[in-house]
Order: C-alpha cells, then sequence, then structure tokens
C-alpha cells in the first residue's frame, strides 16, 4: 500500500495540492468501510411490507456474482488506468506515507481514523487505477464488497457524513485546508447507486475545487476523485460520470 501511495503522488508531481485533495477523497471513501449502522427498523405492518417488497429485489442482487480482483483489475485497465491491487491489512502504512494528519472537528477524524481501522480488518478487495496525468485525468480507486447491500451502504454512509462532516479542516505536513463539501447532481450509466460531491478548499490562501463521484454497481464500489487548481485543470462531473461508465460496463 506505501508504494501505490507514493506512486500516486509522485506522478502528481508530489504537490500538496493533489495530496490535500487525495487525502480528503480516501477520507470520504475509507470512512465507510467500517460502517456497520442500519435504519432503525420500523413496527407493525410497514415493516412487514417493507420486507415483502425488498424480497424480489434482494433475491435478484443474490443472482449477481460478486466483483472479484481480477474483475476490478480489468475494469480499471479498460478505462485507460494502471491497476494496482492493494492489501487492506497495510492501509496503515497510507497513514504512515502521508505523515501526521489532524481532522476538524475532532468527531470527523475519529470517523475517518474509524473507517481505516475496521478497514484493514475487513476482506475488502481494493484495486487503486494510478492515472497517466493526474493533474487532468481522475484518480480512481475500485472496492469489492461482500454483497451488494455492503456497497450500497457504503454510499449511504458516506452520505449521511455529509450532514456532519461537511465543513471540515485538515492539517498535514505543514498545510491547513479548511473543505466545504455539498452533494451534486450525478448520473452514470449501469450504477445502481449515485453519489456526486463537490468541495471548495482553500489551502493556505489557494483555492482549489475537488469533485469526487462514487457509483455503485452490485458488489462493487468504485470512486473517481478530480481535483482543478492553478497548474490542475481536473476533469469536470460529467467527465467522471464518463469514465465510471466505462469502469461499470466491465463489472459484473
Amino acid at each position: 500500500m506505501k508504494t501505490s501511495a507514493l506512486s500516486l503522488t509522485s506522478r502528481a508531481g508530489r504537490t500538496r495540492t493533489a495530496l490535500a485533495a487525495v487525502v480528503l477523497g480516501a477520507g470520504l471513501v475509507l470512512s465507510a468501510c467500517g460502517s456497520g449502522d442500519t435504519a432503525p427498523a420500523e413496527d407493525g405492518d410497514a415493516q412487514q411490507e417493507e420486507g415483502e417488497a425488498a424480497a424480489p429485489a434482494e433475491e435478484e442482487a443474490a443472482e449477481a456474482p460478486a466483483a472479484t480482483a481480477d474483475d476490478l483489475t480489468a475494469a480499471v485497465e479498460a478505462a485507460g488506468y494502471t491497476a494496482q491491487s492493494m492489501d487492506m491489512s497495510q492501509l496503515g502504512d497510507l497513514q504512515g506515507a502521508m505523515g501526521d494528519v489532524s481532522v476538524e472537528p475532532a468527531e470527523c477524524e475519529a470517523v475517518m481514523n474509524a473507517g481505516l481501522a475496521a478497514a484493514q480488518g475487513s476482506d475488502l478487495t481494493l484495486v487503486a487505477g494510478v492515472p497517466a496525468d493526474p493533474t487532468t485525468e481522475p484518480n480512481l480507486v475500485a472496492m469489492a464488497y461482500g454483497s451488494a447491500d455492503e456497497a450500497a451502504e457504503a454510499i449511504s454512509a458516506n452520505k449521511e457524513s455529509l450532514g456532519s462532516c461537511g465543513e471540515v479542516t485538515v492539517s498535514m505536513q505543514g498545510t491547513e485546508v479548511s473543505s466545504s463539501t455539498s452533494e451534486v447532481s450525478a448520473s452514470v450509466d449501469g450504477a445502481d447507486t449515485v453519489l456526486g460531491t463537490e468541495a471548495t478548499m482553500d489551502m493556505n490562501g489557494q483555492e482549489m475545487t475537488t469533485r469526487n463521484l462514487s457509483v455503485q454497481k452490485g458488489s462493487a464500489l468504485v470512486t473517481l476523485t478530480g481535483v482543478s487548481a492553478p497548474g490542475m485543470d481536473g476533469a469536470d462531473m460529467d467527465g467522471l460520470a464518463e469514465v465510471a461508465a466505462t469502469v461499470l460496463a466491465e463489472l459484473p
């Protein structure tokens, strides 16, 4: 994992701008990995009707094969990326590569750290896509969960986190980044669930925009992050959706 993290940052010219944006994007993705919360059960007939309505969908989802590491690799490469498989047990090396990172509010840092810790002990399959030109092409991460429900829950957890962690400040390597994130409209062909977000960021007085698109298809979750800043003309949401659609088309 450490090699992959360094590869991503070195290809981006090791700029603090790119690294800070990737940290925030990775935090959004990984904060959901350890999510085990479920919505409160409804009482009476409403709960029974909901269960009966969900049963056919669950049976249909169960028939779809779960995505494998080979599936993720082929899909990432089909989009023109270099695929790098990652061992979830080595996620701690990512933190070491980034150095000391602090997040305010403190509860948001706790959520991100809990997500990293839970992910390290999980059986998630993760493949990173390394772009040829990180200054114009989005970063890509593809993950395979144990089921479609788990993948969908990860996106749901990310969406819910916007309520309490939409405004954060990240400090790392002597750099402070303030970020304000909101949900934006997004649509991707072939996706079961889609979540698009846009963050306006201020890094020591330098403004930049980070766009994040998470899409679910079956047990697979694909996340793309594009950064626009001085010297970095990143992909807009339509560009992210185009890449995401290419990846999803190759997944079971």
